[in-house]
């Protein structure tokens, strides 16, 4: 044991592991982000808000029992970071660990909506060979941990992709995201009557309204939206 703490001493003397956000070292009992960090996320603080701002955008398009957001996403800002590493640096570790947080600050709000099974947004065959692992399963895992529900990673599935997302506007989106989502019917269990969308970050709506519609044409259950992140701007 004193050799393998020697060994990670020097590990850290010659390759020092920086905090994914602020870039200063990491203490021993730190990972990926340092506790300063951790205390100043840009948290949604919804008990100050009159209605959840993510259940506003899907007014009238949907129906949700619920919708939350845990962290504020701005252009440059510390949750834009957190997605980046999560999406492209290969930190699923850090995805799990956001995802439990997520589900310990609204422990007692989630319990009491009664969610029985975690559903996270498929991810393109393509983005996950290239990812490696889904992000949007990764939170959804973390969540689990900390509320004991189970993840059903298969009851809902790519159909196709007509094209990237990225630069289209809100009706351009949800044009694009219809019929992008089918239900694996044998994958939800009976006796199932409430779930939880799971999703990085949610801006338009576009593939969360895909996915409730591809649960509600094929179920009865009532549908929550947890996201990591959402533009509060």
């Amino acid at each position: 044991m004193l050799l393998v703490q020697v060994y990670q001493s020097v590990l850290d003397c010659l390759f020092p592991r920086l905090c994914l956000l602020c870039k200063k070292q990491l203490y021993k009992h730190e990972k990926d982000v340092c506790l300063v960090c951790w205390q100043e996320l840009p948290k949604i603080h919804l008990h100050e808000l009159p209605q959840s701002p993510l259940l506003k955008v899907f007014q009238g398009r949907i129906a949700l029992k619920a919708a939350i957001a845990w962290l504020s996403f701005n252009r440059l800002g510390t949750a834009q970071s957190l997605m980046h590493a999560i999406k492209y640096q290969g930190e699923q570790s850090l995805a799990i660990e956001l995802g439990y947080r997520f589900a310990s600050d609204f422990s007692r709000s989630l319990k009491w909506m009664g969610i029985q099974a975690l559903i996270p947004v498929p991810l393109h065959p393509k983005k996950m060979k290239q990812r490696g692992y889904n992000q949007a399963e990764a939170i959804a895992i973390g969540l689990s941990n900390f509320l004991k529900i189970p993840v059903f990673n298969q009851v809902l599935q790519v159909a196709q992709v007509k094209s990237t997302q990225t630069r289209k506007n809100r009706y351009d989106r949800w044009l694009n995201a219809q019929s992008v989502y089918v239900l694996s019917q044998d994958a939800l269990p009976s006796g199932i009557h409430c779930v939880a969308l799971v999703d990085d970050v949610v801006t338009t709506g576009a593939t969360i309204e895909a996915c409730v519609h591809a649960l509600k044409d094929n179920t009865e259950v009532q549908i929550v939206v947890l996201a990591l992140c959402f533009p509060m701007n």
